[in-house]
């Protein structure tokens, strides 16, 4: 058994960043070594990013910020913010539906029966009720959400 930090006798393959370069460069065969800047590392090739033309830098130069990331497209947040007030809508009529129907006003509810059978309001809420509900709240979500989707030009294709 090798203990902790031993290298076997077999060849390994290491993989060392060049620089800036947010792409790797292989150097095979070895381990790295702890000179680092000879000119060993200077002749090592980089590789390119697949499709980037040859020669051209794929970071921002040394001292310099990297570049900024894509700006959203307009109306995201306006989106995202449509999208977040309906499910808090939603899960606030499921809870209701849920935990007060249900449970809470169960024994006030159960005064009356539903339509055409004798079990208690408060019971078939707490049984099946909170169940169709939460099966609406769900075909409601998907409405509501094509109609958002398309008020800010938001398409899954």
């Amino acid at each position: 058994l090798m203990g902790r930090g031993a290298v076997s006798g077999r060849r390994r393959d290491v993989v060392e960043l060049v620089g800036t370069n947010p792409h790797a460069t292989v150097k095979q065969g070895s381990m790295p070594s702890s000179n680092k800047g000879s000119t060993q590392d200077a002749e090592r090739p980089t590789a390119e990013p697949p499709g980037a033309p040859p020669g051209e830098p794929t970071a921002a130069p040394p001292g310099q910020p990297p570049a900024e990331p894509p700006a959203e497209p307009p109306g995201a947040q306006a989106h995202f913010r449509a999208n977040v007030k309906l499910i808090a809508v939603l899960l606030c009529i499921w809870a209701f539906v849920s935990f007060g129907c249900g449970i809470v006003f169960a024994p006030w509810l159960n005064q009356w029966r539903l339509p055409g059978t004798t079990f208690p309001l408060g019971f078939w809420f707490a049984q099946q009720g909170s169940i169709y509900v939460f099966v609406l709240l769900i075909l409601v979500y998907v409405r509501a959400m094509r109609r958002i989707d398309r008020r800010y030009g938001v398409s899954e294709d």
